[in-house]
């Protein structure tokens, strides 16, 4: 089955997509139910910026509807070329910050830091992110993939090498 397809075509929310890195295993589900899995995220605030309004509450939920499947999605993203794009911080804010990151670990203040720059994409259509997540797998090898649609009108996708952790029972592991 082809499962990025299978929730591009539903109509339930919210929408949930998870491909582990090494098992090539891939799980979908969507809607409100009593599924055997349970999903959970805590995003932004919503206050420092609107566009992640959909994702500023806890939410956990079981999926009505949920599907396990390893093939590789048929879908098809044709790229498009933004209207205008922001970057947060801005080049001179980022070196800033690389800067002051690196003398850091220079005096062992922390001995690892990951930093993240935010880039607002505007675009004259809605796009679907679930041909943009199959494009991610095509292209991007040995990574976690995920995709949280909360409404129609937004969606957070990831493609990442690690893995924040995981827990069976009492056992919790971490790279």
């Amino acid at each position: 089955m082809d499962l990025l397809a299978w929730l591009q075509n539903l109509e339930e929310y919210p929408k949930i997509y998870w491909k582990d890195r090494l098992e090539q295993k891939a799980f979908a589900g969507a809607g409100l139910g009593d599924s055997p899995t349970t999903y959970s995220w805590r995003f932004f605030s919503s206050a420092k910026a609107l566009h992640w309004q959909d994702f500023s509450y806890p939410t956990q939920f079981s999926p009505r509807i949920f599907q396990e499947a390893k093939t590789p999605s048929a879908l098809c993203w044709e790229a498009k070329r933004p209207l205008h794009s922001i970057q947060t911080p801005n080049r001179e804010e980022w070196r800033n910050l690389m800067q002051k990151t690196l003398l850091a670990i220079e005096q062992k203040t922390f001995e690892k830091c990951v930093l993240a720059r935010e880039r607002l994409l505007h675009f004259e259509k809605p796009l679907d992110p679930w041909p943009i997540v199959a494009e991610l797998e095509r292209n991007v090898s040995n990574a976690y993939v995920l995709c949280i649609q909360p409404t129609p009108r937004s969606a957070f996708l990831s493609a990442t090498p690690e893995k924040l952790f995981s827990r069976k029972n009492q056992l919790l592991e971490t790279e």
